[in-house]
C-alpha cells in the first residue's frame, strides 16, 4: 500500500469512527426522547375521563378529573373561578365546560374563560 492509499485509509477510518461515535450519541438521544413520550403517555392514560363518567360532576369527581384536591375546586367555585352551576345546594360541574375550562385558548387564556377566570393556574404536572 503506497503512501497515498495508506492515507485515504486512515481518512476512511477517522471518518467511520466519527460516524459511528455521532450514530451513538443520537441513538442516545433518541432513547431519552422515547422514554421522556412513555413517561408523558403513562401521565396522559392516567388522566383520560373515563366514558362512564356522569354528565354533571361533583366537586371530588372534577377534583379527581382535574388531578387537584377537592379543596382546590370548592375553592375555585367559591371564587366563581371554575364554570359551575348548583343542583339545590350544591355545586356541580358539567364535564363538557370543565374540558373546555381546562384548554387553554390560542390567545394564552382559556377557552370560554373570562378576565376573572384568566389568572387560573395551570393544571398540575406531575
Amino acid at each position: 500500500m503506497n503512501e497515498l492509499e495508506q492515507a485515504e485509509h486512515d481518512r476512511l477510518k477517522a471518518e467511520n469512527s466519527y460516524l459511528l461515535a455521532r450514530l451513538c450519541e443520537l441513538e442516545a438521544k433518541l432513547n431519552d426522547n422515547l422514554e421522556a413520550l412513555a413517561s408523558a403517555l403513562a401521565h396522559l392514560s392516567k388522566i383520560i375521563v373515563p366514558a362512564n363518567l356522569p354528565r354533571l360532576l361533583t366537586p371530588e369527581q372534577a377534583a379527581g378529573i382535574l388531578q387537584v384536591t377537592p379543596d382546590a375546586v370548592y375553592k375555585w367555585i367559591s371564587e366563581k373561578r371554575i364554570p359551575f352551576r348548583r343542583a339545590g345546594s350544591k355545586p356541580r360541574l358539567d364535564l363538557a365546560e370543565l374540558m373546555a375550562w381546562t384548554v387553554p385558548a390560542g390567545d394564552g387564556k382559556r377557552a370560554g374563560a373570562d378576565k376573572k377566570r384568566a389568572d387560573v393556574v395551570a393544571l398540575r404536572r406531575s
